[in-house]
């Protein structure tokens, strides 16, 4: 048999969706398109969201982008029809900041399917153009989940009391005790799920000594003394911000993160098994039983950064406000731009 047939076939077996994503990213970072390789939970929802498109246009799940004859076949403006008619939630339909995930998914498509030529496709620059759009639709839907939330944010002195409860019974689930120590502390992402253990500063500088730029979520934790810090280099905006030391100084949180470091091994997930995906739902599930509806991570850090702007004297909150509008933008573009420190 001719090897050349046998090595294409056996290719062709290997390849999928997920490999094609892949292999666009690779090409991506080492022409230096990238300043990191894409992680793998963006490869894990482009696939899933293109997946989903051509479900809902073929009725079949695809193995290949060379199956996907409707982005020659249709117009971005029904393709994006079809992205807005997609199923969320409670069967409803997705929102404007998903429809842009949705979007961007498009593009990914466009360079895994012409990897010189995608960028230059009337899809691409359709798609862009809609993704422009969608934006201001976006703001406009964040602006709305502002009002929501201020109506179903609860106390939060009461919903600490709760939560303390919880935290100081004998019995319960210990990785659900440090997931709410660290979420009532700390406005972090849903990258706590990624954790991996480290135990003691010696291993962790040898990790950071082994590679020119840490990638990874860890706990470090000394047995020795009462080091003990978060280093958060996988999130959001890290090629912005590098890698992030957020110190432990919770007593409660420290003796709970001893008991369960004795329980795993050096060197691996602190929470095996948990997405974020999950830690979210888990957490939200708990307040729920509580009586709490919509508690989410996101949701604990928005009250977390309210209560810190509610600590400042009302004069000076007033003065901020003033300030900003001399200038016509929001406070937030003022701690971002104009206030230097």
């Amino acid at each position: 048999m001719n090897y050349l047939k046998v090595n294409s076939y056996i290719t062709n077996i290997e390849m999928s969706i997920q490999t094609e994503i892949e292999g666009m990213y690779r090409k991506r970072y080492e022409r230096n398109e990238m300043k990191k390789p894409a992680a793998a939970h963006t490869i894990y929802q482009h696939t899933n969201n293109i997946t989903k498109i051509h479900e809902a246009i073929t009725g079949k799940t695809p193995t290949l982008f060379g199956e996907m004859t409707w982005m020659d076949e249709k117009s971005p403006e029904e393709i994006f029809q079809v992205i807005k008619g997609l199923k969320g939630r409670k069967d409803e339909t997705i929102g404007v900041a998903t429809q842009r995930s949705y979007l961007s998914s498009i593009l990914v498509a466009c360079r895994c399917i012409d990897f010189a030529n995608g960028q230059d496709t009337p899809m691409w620059s359709g798609i862009y153009k809609l993704m422009v759009q969608n934006m201001d639709e976006v703001i406009q839907h964040r602006e709305k989940l502002k009002e929501e939330t201020k109506e179903i944010m609860p106390d939060f002195d009461k919903l600490m009391e709760d939560t303390n409860k919880y935290l100081k019974e004998p019995l319960g689930d210990k990785e659900m005790k440090i997931l709410l120590s660290i979420y009532t502390q700390f406005p972090v992402r849903l990258e706590i799920a990624d954790l991996v253990l480290v135990k003691g500063i010696y291993d962790y500088n040898k990790l950071k000594k082994s590679t020119d730029k840490l990638t990874g979520n860890y706990l470090v934790i000394s047995s020795r003394n009462n080091t003990s810090f978060l280093s958060m280099s996988n999130y959001k905006t890290a090629d912005k911000y590098g890698t992030r030391i957020l110190p432990i100084e919770d007593r409660y949180l420290i003796s709970l993160l001893r008991e369960l470091a004795r329980e795993r091994s050096n060197m691996t997930p602190l929470f095996p098994g948990l997405s974020r995906n999950n830690l979210s739902k888990k957490i939200t599930e708990f307040y729920n039983k509580l009586g709490y509806k919509k508690i989410s991570p996101t949701l604990l850090a928005k009250m977390i950064d309210t209560r810190a702007y509610e600590s400042i004297p009302e004069e000076w909150r007033d003065k901020m406000k003033n300030l900003a509008e001399f200038r016509a933008h929001s406070l937030d573009t003022q701690s971002k731009f104009y206030i230097h420190n």
